[in-house]
């Protein structure tokens, strides 16, 4: 019975202390796989890695105050960098290609979750433009007409 007890509280303690840590590669972008589960949870944890450094967005709703659109700005570019690296090497990992698709689907959600009041009409357009350059060219490699969440899940 004491064994079973010290099995049981061992388990407990060992899910209760699981943790999916990111792993950013060298151009800052993460490498998790979200699932169907826990979909929000990954991609926040993602966002947070990404854009954040590691810093734990603070959520209220489904808004974020300490997320600003420059982060979103500056991370459009590693995306980019990411995927040119990826289209000049000859070992063409489908993994890899997803996870380019996979920082797409981050920015969008980071765009979703800004207040409505940190972003400005000009700020709207510079992320635009600048995420649809990007969309564009990774849609066109998978000739793709769009990067959903749900192609992933």
């Amino acid at each position: 019975m004491k064994k079973l007890q010290i099995i049981t509280l061992a388990a407990i303690l060992l899910f209760s202390t699981h943790h999916i840590t990111p792993t950013l590669n060298s151009f800052g972008v993460s490498d998790i796989f979200p699932t169907k589960s826990d979909d929000n949870d990954t991609f926040d944890l993602r966002i947070a890695e990404e854009m954040l450094g590691g810093q734990q967005l603070n959520i209220k709703g489904r808004h974020v105050t300490n997320l600003k659109l420059q982060d979103i700005l500056n991370f459009i570019p590693r995306i980019d960098a990411y995927f040119e690296n990826l289209l000049n090497t000859q070992n063409h990992n489908p993994h890899d290609f997803k996870i380019a698709q996979l920082a797409i689907i981050d920015v969008q959600k980071a765009k979703k979750m800004l207040r409505p009041q940190d972003v400005s009409a000009d700020d709207e357009h510079d992320l635009r433009l600048a995420l649809g350059a990007i969309t564009t060219k990774i849609n066109g490699y998978f000739h793709d007409d769009n990067v959903e969440p749900e192609d992933y899940l």
